[in-house]
């Protein structure tokens, strides 16, 4: 038990120094005019941290809730070790965050500057090449999942794979609730784009409170799945209302989104079957290449019209 407990504490400390580590930089940039000139901080940056940022915490305090209220409830309401089942469950899903997350940071500046010229065709091209690139590839994911699911946990933990499909089918609407909330920061107005998160936080807790006593753990990954879609309307209804402008195509969207459902079922069932997910997987890598050649296509013409501009 103590070896377990210094294991734990070792994480928890390795996790706040990493990101102390990392906030060092953006402190020094924050008062960097202080200890250049030894004068007054410019005081417009902590004006707008206090005006806005602070009105943001429950966006990203419900966001906290989304990630994290499932273990703890699980570790809760459920049988002992259901929560390291799930937490490998998670893990092997939220794998695909890594990339949403590195286009979030990369999309967030560029649609910023788009959104102050208007380009909103450009924005919605660009959206849903993104969407496009990363279905195949969340895809062409659960199509490996059970291999890779038998790499990474003990054999008494397979009961947790069916929690994979949904936590990693939630990988579409969280890039997009973290695209639409950065954009939303345009229009300044924290507390209505905090709305969304805080209420599919609130259904998260609730279904996952009324759910995993009776279904278990594996519960958890649906009721994910689905609070995240909220989130991601509503954040997308959110910023259409403050912008009055339509950044997504709609229709698009809901049949990218059916298609990505439909392929994690059937590979849900195929999951003991290995050659119909080979297959499966083909025509993924097929798709994922064929859209990788109309972004390029699109990033050249792009380049094309404005030569001296960077297109992405």
């Amino acid at each position: 038990i103590a070896r377990t407990s210094l294991r734990a504490e070792a994480k928890i400390l390795a996790a706040v120094g990493t990101e102390i580590l990392f906030s060092i930089p953006a402190f020094y940039q924050i008062c960097k005019p202080f200890f250049a000139k030894m004068v007054n901080i410019d005081l417009s940056i902590w004006d707008f941290l206090l005006r806005k940022g602070l009105l943001m915490l429950p966006h990203y305090l419900a966001f906290m809730i989304l990630s994290g209220a499932d273990k703890i409830l699980i570790g809760a309401l459920c049988p002992a070790g259901s929560v390291g089942k799930y937490a490998v469950a998670f893990s092997a899903a939220t794998a695909l965050s890594a990339l949403t997350g590195g286009a979030v940071f990369a999309l967030a500046p560029w649609m910023m500057r788009k959104l102050r010229a208007g380009q909103d065709e450009k924005i919605r091209e660009t959206i849903h090449v993104a969407t496009d690139l990363l279905i195949p590839t969340a895809l062409l994911f659960l199509a490996a999942a059970p291999e890779l699911f038998a790499f990474l946990a003990p054999v008494d933990y397979r009961d947790a794979l069916p929690a994979v499909y949904p936590l990693a089918v939630a990988v579409l609407p969280l890039f997009l609730s973290s695209l639409f909330a950065q954009a939303g920061m345009y229009y300044e107005k924290p507390l209505l784009l905090s709305l969304p998160s805080v209420f599919a936080a609130g259904v998260c807790l609730a279904l996952n409170a009324a759910l995993l006593p009776r279904v278990g753990f594996t519960a958890a990954g649906g009721v994910s799945l689905l609070a995240y879609t909220l989130a991601a309307g509503g954040l997308i209804l959110v910023v259409r209302r403050m912008s009055g402008r339509r950044l997504l195509n709609a229709r698009r969207l809901l049949s990218e989104g059916i298609f990505l459902c439909g392929g994690a079922l059937l590979l849900y069932f195929f999951r003991a079957f290995f050659l119909p997910r080979v297959f499966f997987a083909g025509g993924c890598a097929a798709l994922f290449l064929l859209r990788a050649k109309k972004a390029a296509v699109l990033l050249r013409e792009s380049r094309q019209k404005a030569p001296n501009a960077i297109a992405l």
